[in-house]
């Protein structure tokens, strides 16, 4: 990799790999720490931008344009933010205000197009690598940023065929078992118990302390749930 890719690549790189459900990140209270960073994400994404095309190097590509997919991404959940505390402003006004007029909504708000916006950018790029750059070594974790992604925007049928396609491509990668662990998650939101059981089964089978901590707990849960409760408090005690 040239030193001045290298220095983009670094630059721009986030501090740690996208993390599934057991990862509880504590929230950011600070909008304007939140602003910052995105006025950082901007100039990132400035400089990858003007630096693509220079690059045709195919091992160092895939790793631009992925960089450049997490800055949207990132964009995208600042935006959110952004138009949740709008709309929660506004909602707040309407009801101090006799509840006059149409009732406020999240998605007439500026910033949830933009971060509509954001998201459709980061998963083009993600499709991009995945199609045009196979033998990329961080291809389970693309798999799993695009299958989030997907998810997250109501693609939800979409983001569990990904899911799925990462298990299958990168059975021993970190990133298949918080597949896994999101997949529990789905099936579990569904009311689908049993398959729950053996999503959640799976993940702990990694043996990954992160992983089997969370899905144990939720095996507690999904046992509880289907009324054996001895078997649940042992998992809750364990």
């Amino acid at each position: 990799m040239s030193p001045l890719v290298l220095c983009v690549v670094l630059a721009v790189a986030p501090k740690s790999a996208r993390e599934g459900p057991a990862s509880i990140r504590p929230v950011d209270k600070s909008i304007a720490m939140d602003a910052r960073a995105d006025a950082k994400r901007d100039e990132a994404i400035d400089k990858l931008k003007k630096l693509l095309p220079t690059v045709n190097d195919t091992s160092q590509k895939p790793e631009l344009l992925y960089r450049l997919a997490e800055m949207y991404w990132g964009k995208s959940k600042y935006a959110h933010l952004r138009a949740m505390q709008s709309w929660d402003a506004g909602l707040d006004r309407w009801e101090k205000g006799g509840k006059k007029g149409p009732v406020p909504a999240l998605e007439r708000e500026s910033a949830t197009i933009d971060a509509t916006g954001y998201r459709a950018q980061a998963l083009e790029l993600y499709r991009k690598i995945l199609q045009e750059y196979p033998k990329y070594d961080r291809r389970a974790e693309v798999l799993y940023s695009l299958a989030t992604a997907q998810y997250d925007a109501g693609e939800t049928k979409l983001g569990v065929e990904t899911f799925w396609q990462l298990i299958k491509e990168q059975p021993d990668s970190s990133f298949a078992a918080d597949a896994w662990l999101q997949l529990g998650e789905h099936f579990f939101n569904l009311g689908k118990l049993v398959s729950a059981v053996k999503a959640y089964e799976s993940a702990a089978a990694t043996k990954r302390p992160r992983v089997y901590a969370y899905a144990t707990y939720k095996l507690a849960w999904c046992d509880f749930n289907l009324q054996d409760y001895q078997t649940a408090l042992t998992k809750f005690r364990a």
